[in-house]
């Protein structure tokens, strides 16, 4: 059975990140698919074109815009399922930025990344500045911002925010054919937990992110997965997970 469901992004308006978000938010109810994938590629051609749609935009439209943007970065973020996201080509602004909200982040080498709205006196606010800051130096944060420069994927790959680099898209679709197996392997439920703590603790304070460390593993000690995965382990078996997070706290 496919686990996985391709989804692309190849414009910024408002109608095409309302369509991802609500494919995105159909995803994770879809009990079939485990594993989701954000493809951004080849979006040099249309920088032309976003650049005249920000110039058609008024105030609240602009506000609508942004908070479309935030949401489907939030939705994609949030998710108790894994997000991949895919990038081949010249990655600019709000692209670049759903990809960052991904969980994990795949590249061919040839991409480059950046936000060149800077150069026409715009700012990203999708929501990866502070993700940004939290992950690597805010120098080299406020470098890419404030200079509107193109970051090529071996940089990027070097301060750990791209997982992967491939030569081309055929090796890379290899590499998620693996990935989603992994997956398809492991308790859902525990998925779900170990990324909901790990975004928690991003932003907690040490005492804070202890707390939530513990709570989160006496969490997993609630459902059969637990111990449907340690009994195949003593049985030198594969084990046979069926808790799901959304079916215990419908979260959803």
């Amino acid at each position: 059975m496919e686990t996985i469901s391709y989804f692309e992004l190849n414009s910024l308006d408002i109608a095409n990140l309302e369509k991802l978000y609500n494919e995105i938010k159909i995803f994770l109810k879809d009990k079939a698919k485990d594993l989701a994938v954000i493809k951004v590629c080849k979006v040099e051609n249309h920088i032309s074109e976003h650049i005249k749609l920000m110039n058609e935009l008024n105030e609240k439209e602009a506000k609508k815009y942004i908070l479309i943007g935030q949401s489907l970065f939030l939705t994609i973020y949030n998710a108790k399922k894994i997000v991949l996201g895919v990038a081949d080509g010249y990655i600019f602004d709000g692209f670049f930025e759903i990809l960052l909200a991904c969980d994990l982040f795949f590249s061919t080498k040839k991409s480059e990344f950046g936000f060149p709205c800077i150069n026409y006196g715009l700012i990203p606010a999708f929501g990866s500045l502070k993700l940004l800051c939290r992950g690597i130096f805010e120098q080299f944060v406020k470098y890419i911002v404030l200079t509107g420069a193109m970051i090529n994927a071996e940089d990027l790959y070097n301060k750990g925010i791209i997982n992967k680099l491939f030569e081309n898209m055929r090796s890379c679709q290899k590499d998620i054919d693996a990935l989603a197996k992994n997956f398809s392997n492991k308790s859902k439920f525990a998925l779900g937990l170990a990324k909901e703590s790990i975004n928690h603790t991003l932003f907690a304070s040490l005492e804070d992110a202890l707390l939530i460390e513990q709570n989160a593993f006496c969490l997993s000690f609630s459902n059969d997965d637990r111990i449907e995965g340690i009994r195949a382990f003593l049985e030198k078996r594969r084990p046979n997970f069926k808790n799901r997070w959304e079916d215990i706290y419908n979260t959803l």
